[in-house]
């Protein structure tokens, strides 16, 4: 039977994991390592007798002006076992390479060994390498199955191809707000991955926009929204009667023509269908993302997630206080959006009752 390993749904760094697949399946699993003695440098042929990786979960420490936690780090690691072939004394040495997932990225597999001192060896470098060297581990076969410190399942090659499409979009996600540096938790319970997001906001009381993203077979469901304990003391009777009103103006009339507008995507036409409401005393806009159109327009959809949705929800934000504040009534609040949203091309014109 044909097993593969699955990458562990807690290593999310895909350098670190592209290092080890490599270490596992290389034919020929040695490395150099740079050493140093009395101020000199030269390179010495180890031979990889293990590896194993792991993770430490997200590091909790930073806390917004709301009194939210947030994470500031989450370490993974590959530890290997390394075994010196050139001193002729078989002598163990323990590596452990960490990238710290949250904020991390290095270019490729060569960077990542190269600041721990290690590097790969070429076939060539292999032939020079002296025959006694290399037969003291004749015979031996390819890294064994290695110890994991965190679970890791062993499949069937025939998996589910949703769940894995799941999956790979929820990775890619992922990385994308590593790279970005947004904050986000991520888990999985009963098969399904869900992800929370951290979005810096201008006009929101706190500062902070929450979203979440939960992956299904077919589709994602992203949801984003102002926290509920920064409405909580506006929302009485009236205000919410008012707030109502204005959201049912921009579904009506601001959303169809921003998720369309060039300004906002740069491209022709959005595919992305948004809505908004007020539930649970917190206002949320909410749009199903297919995992075909996903994945044909993965970029388009990663920038609708991290940057046009956060940027269109703080805008909104704004007149959404002023409503609850009694500030503006709904007529002048819609008007004021279309100006700042679409300046000149702004519909003039009132909101209906």
């Amino acid at each position: 039977m044909i097993v593969t390993i699955r990458r562990p749904k807690e290593i999310t760094s895909d350098v670190l994991w592209e290092l080890y697949q490599l270490l596992y399946t290389m034919e020929n699993p040695y490395l150099f390592y740079e050493a140093r003695t009395n101020g000199q440098k030269k390179d010495e042929l180890f031979y990889v007798e293990s590896i194993r990786i792991g993770d430490q979960g997200l590091i909790y420490g930073g806390y917004d002006n709301m009194g939210m936690e947030l994470p500031t780090s989450k370490n993974e690691w590959v530890e290997l076992i390394l075994i010196n072939l050139e001193n002729g004394r078989k002598q163990r040495f323990q590596r452990t390479i960490w990238v710290n997932a949250l904020y991390v990225n290095h270019k490729s597999v060569q960077d990542l060994l190269a600041i721990n001192d290690l590097r790969l060896s070429t076939g060539q470098e292999l032939q020079d390498v002296t025959f006694e060297a290399r037969s003291l581990y004749d015979g031996i076969p390819k890294i064994p199955l290695p110890s994991y410190s965190i679970p890791v399942e062993v499949h069937k090659a025939i998996e589910s191809k949703r769940r894995d499409t799941a999956w790979r979009n929820a990775h890619s996600l992922a990385f994308d707000m590593s790279m970005h540096q947004i904050a986000f938790r991520q888990e999985e319970q009963k098969g399904l991955t869900t992800q929370e997001i951290f979005f810096a906001a201008e006009h929101v009381p706190g500062g902070i926009l929450r979203g979440t993203i939960q992956y299904f077979d077919l589709a994602a469901e992203f949801k984003l929204f102002i926290p509920p304990v920064c409405l909580e003391k506006y929302v009485g009777i009236e205000q919410k009667e008012e707030l109502l009103r204005f959201l049912n103006e921009v579904n009506a009339r601001i959303l169809p023509r921003y998720q369309a507008d060039t300004v906002v995507t740069n491209d022709t036409k959005s595919p992305f269908s948004w809505r908004i409401y007020y539930a649970r005393k917190t206002v949320c806009l909410v749009t199903m993302i297919p995992f075909l159109l996903w994945g044909e327009q993965r970029r388009r959809t990663h920038g609708t997630i991290l940057k046009d949705s956060p940027k269109f929800m703080d805008q909104l934000s704004q007149f959404i206080m002023d409503i609850l504040s009694g500030e503006k009534m709904t007529d002048e609040a819609i008007t004021e959006l279309e100006q700042t949203l679409f300046g000149e091309h702004a519909i003039q014109g009132q909101a209906g009752s």
